[in-house]
């Protein structure tokens, strides 16, 4: 048996193994995150250059009954829950400035109330008190300095709840202060929509039956007949405005609803030419029936929801292009076997959005894109309705 020197103490042997097992150790930890690093980069999936990388907003779930406002980021699939009312929530329109949502929610009954969301900040803001006034207010929308909401206040009947009044009232954002649009108690009307430029008001008045367009500087009015009791939408340069006009068709008998577009007169001009009207439908007893329209924000186009009631039949509305100036009309998306609807435009890009849903089932909508360059559709949501882009025009 050897005997250590004194040189040489009897624990060397194991310090020398501790060190080794540690530097070994070490090594392999090292070994392991460059295995881990470069295994998770190869793991990514690749990035399709065509995912939009933007936000929706949209109400969901639509197979519940009190769906609520639900933000997507589609590039991500990231989904977040932005309310949390327990009735669900009506309906929603976004802030020009993209810093709010207004939002109609239900106290009890037929009484509705319309809130605000900060989108940053998650804040919720009781904007009108319709409650005390026992009205309903709902189809909130918004100025374009996103300081004013128009809206409609239903005044209730305490004792059969049914609406005897139909007003358009305005509501500034910051006081929460509320006012007739019309001190005239006889101009009834409901569904305001504010113009681009915010010069303009329209909205459907109730008696005699049509649109009323109002001009905020020069206090005149542009009267539309049309029987639909719905409004429509004005052109992202505000000098023209799409409505819904009932017209008969001699051959098949029967009563159409074809989408007009109108070119405003020079409000507060001494002489100004009467408003001209344009068929985006072609024909007058063209067998069409159309139920939404959505203008390019850049481009002289529209997509335009509709169905054709001839050879072309289908059940459900499809989604066609038409140029504005041409009035040529192009097939985007076909499928007979559904139903197409809630179209908008992205600000800056060819991208169309939609929700579709099968015609046997209106209670499961998707959520769907179109490329207007590539001509591809994509499947972004599979469970709700009422999309809009969270993205401001520039």
């Amino acid at each position: 048996m050897n005997t250590p020197s004194k040189t040489e103490p009897a624990t060397f042997p194991i310090q020398r193994y501790f060190l080794l097992g540690a530097s070994l150790v070490i090594m392999l930890i090292f070994l392991a995150s460059i295995f881990l690093f470069t295994s998770g980069d190869a793991a990514e999936p690749p990035v399709d250059p065509h995912t939009p990388k933007t936000d929706i907003v949209f109400l969901g779930p639509s197979s519940a009954p009190n769906p609520n406002i639900m933000r997507l980021t589609i590039e991500t699939g990231h989904i977040q829950k932005l309310t949390n009312v327990e009735d669900g929530v009506l309906e929603y329109t976004v802030s020009p400035d993209m810093q709010w949502i207004a939002y109609t929610r239900r106290v009890t009954g037929r009484i509705t109330d319309i809130w605000l969301l900060n989108i940053e900040t998650m804040q919720t803001i009781q904007l009108t008190n319709c409650r005390e006034a026992q009205a309903s207010c709902s189809t909130p929308s918004w100025r374009n300095d996103s300081q004013t909401v128009a809206y409609t206040r239903r005044e209730l009947d305490p004792e059969s709840g049914w609406a005897y009044t139909e007003r358009v009232w305005l509501v500034d954002v910051a006081s929460r202060q509320s006012r007739p649009l019309f001190d005239d108690f006889n101009v009834q009307g409901r569904y305001p929509v504010w113009s681009p430029t915010s010069a303009q008001i329209a909205f459907s008045l109730i008696d005699p039956s049509g649109i009323l367009i109002y001009d905020f500087p020069s206090q005149e009015t542009l009267f539309i007949p049309s029987q639909q009791g719905l409004t429509g939408i004005f052109t992202p340069d505000g000098q023209q405005f799409a409505y819904p006009a009932l017209r008969f068709g001699q051959a098949l008998q029967r009563y159409y609803t074809h989408i007009e577009l109108v070119k405003l007169p020079q409000f507060g001009a001494e002489t100004s030419d009467s408003p001209t009207v344009q068929r985006l439908s072609g024909e007058l007893e063209a067998p069409i029936e159309e139920g939404q329209i959505a203008f390019h924000p850049i481009k002289p186009q529209a997509a335009i929801a509709r169905r054709y009631l001839d050879s072309r039949y289908t059940q459900g509305n499809q989604l066609y292009l038409i140029d504005l100036n041409t009035k040529i009309t192009t097939p985007l998306v076909v499928e007979a076997d559904y139903n197409h609807a809630a179209i908008s435009w992205h600000p800056t890009e060819n991208w169309l959005l939609y929700q579709r849903n099968a015609i046997e089932d209106t209670t499961h909508i998707e959520l769907w894109l179109f490329n207007i360059d590539t001509n591809e559709t994509q499947l972004i949501y599979d469970d709700g309705f009422m999309p809009k882009f969270l993205e401001q025009n520039p």
